[in-house]
């Protein structure tokens, strides 16, 4: 089956065929899963050939899950939305994202400025609808200007700057992402109305710490300024 949706001899209606028969296996496909990556990877190979295939993992269900870290490498590497949506519609079908995860999908969201909204979704989707994405979706991912809130309680601040510190790491190799995030520690950690405490002076620090050892050190002053006033 697998030949002959590589078999670029044959009438594309065959091969499309050939692909479409994978995706009635359900769960049984799941043992195809590594094959199928290798032909949509393929970007030589016919676009509609490759979507036909992409919608092959749709009905694979739990079995896929160890496949997932497969799928988001896919994901970061596929320029094709149509394809991306199909590998998205299978982890929907499989499990909720962990925030380590949900971060190659967040990051989508600033690759094209006509499909931002559509990733935003599916970050929400797959991320499971929690507080934590709730958190991240307010502040990052093009929100809508009215929808970040202009002041905080120090237990909001602290909750989201939080929920920041423990996607940075996952953030690395994702720099549009990381910048975005960047921007935003220092605005929730620089903002006025937010009447921190000595306590949270670790929580501070550690954004400060992960901001120097960055590409953004240069904003690391304004949550040592924040420090500074708290320890007087």
């Amino acid at each position: 089956m697998l030949d002959i949706i590589k078999d670029e001899n044959l009438d594309l209606s065959v091969r499309f065929g050939a692909a479409i028969f994978l995706r009635h296996l359900g769960e049984a496909g799941v043992n195809y899963i590594p094959d199928i990556l290798k032909i949509i990877s393929n970007k030589k190979l016919n676009l509609q050939v490759r979507y036909y295939t992409a919608q092959a993992f749709e009905n694979t269900g739990e079995a896929g899950a160890k496949y997932i870290p497969d799928f988001l490498q896919f994901i970061k590497n596929e320029e094709d939305e149509r394809i991306r949506r199909h590998i998205l519609d299978a982890l929907k079908n499989i499990r909720q994202l962990e925030l380590k995860e949900i971060t190659i999908i967040l990051n989508l969201i600033y690759e094209n400025e006509s499909s931002f909204k559509l990733w935003r979704y599916y970050t929400y989707l797959l991320g499971g609808g929690t507080e934590e994405i709730k958190t991240l979706l307010t502040w990052l991912g093009k929100p809508e200007i009215n929808s970040v809130p202009k002041t905080l309680t120090r237990e909001e601040a602290k909750k989201t700057l939080d929920i920041f510190l423990k996607i940075w790491q996952f953030s690395q190799d994702l720099p549009e992402l990381q910048k975005d995030l960047a921007e935003k520690i220092v605005i929730v950690a620089a903002k006025k109305q937010v009447s921190w405490q000595r306590r949270d002076i670790s929580l501070l620090q550690k954004h400060q710490n992960n901001l120097k050892n960055s590409r953004y050190a240069n904003k690391a002053g304004v949550i040592e300024s924040v420090i500074d006033k708290l320890k007087r």
